[in-house]
């Protein structure tokens, strides 16, 4: 499974809710990046760290870089983020994933468990499980794998998916929700 940077991680980051002048510039700096407009973005959420330094601009700075394949920028603004707010999930899957865009996979499974560890979401919780099994890492004692559920998976006519097995009904739904992502 090859990892990439895309516009629609990039797109959350538009949600910070405030009118300040360095909030402006950030929200600027997301639509330049999702025009792909790279070093313009990067000039805006300058000027937005700058002015507020929030945790916010600099990891859209860093997926900026990431997406210019400058990996130790991305991975510095990425720290800076972690370091600004160390209980933001989202913040260390995307260093998990500029570390394992970077080659530094042992770097990416902690970044990634750390994240695994902080995430409430349970999509987000899904996509962070397929990464962590992509780069051969292990779940934690009690997390569901995506493989495993796959594994367990018969699709009947209708689609209608049944799963064999020692599941329980949590563990059913939590592989229904692992399979649709």
């Amino acid at each position: 499974m090859k990892l990439t940077w895309t516009i629609a991680t990039l797109m959350f980051i538009l949600l910070a809710a405030c009118t300040s002048e360095g909030t402006k510039h950030h929200n600027r700096g997301v639509e330049l990046a999702e025009q792909g407009r790279w070093e313009e973005a990067i000039v805006e959420f300058d000027k937005a760290i700058e002015l507020d330094g929030d945790p916010l601009s600099y990891m859209a700075r860093g997926l900026t870089y990431g997406a210019l394949d400058d990996f130790d920028r991305a991975l510095a603004d990425l720290d800076k983020a972690i370091e600004l707010d160390s209980g933001w999930g989202e913040a260390y899957r995307e260093r998990g994933a500029a570390y394992a865009l970077a080659g530094d996979t042992e770097q990416a499974l902690a970044d990634l468990q750390m994240a695994l560890s902080l995430v409430n979401d349970d999509q987000a919780r899904a996509e962070i499980k397929v990464l962590i099994e992509a780069l051969g890492g292990e779940l934690p004692e009690g997390e569901l794998s995506p493989r495993r559920c796959a594994e367990l998976a018969t699709e009947n006519p209708g689609a209608i998916i049944v799963f064999e097995g020692d599941l329980t009904v949590e563990e059913k739904i939590e592989c229904g929700r692992l399979l649709s992502q």
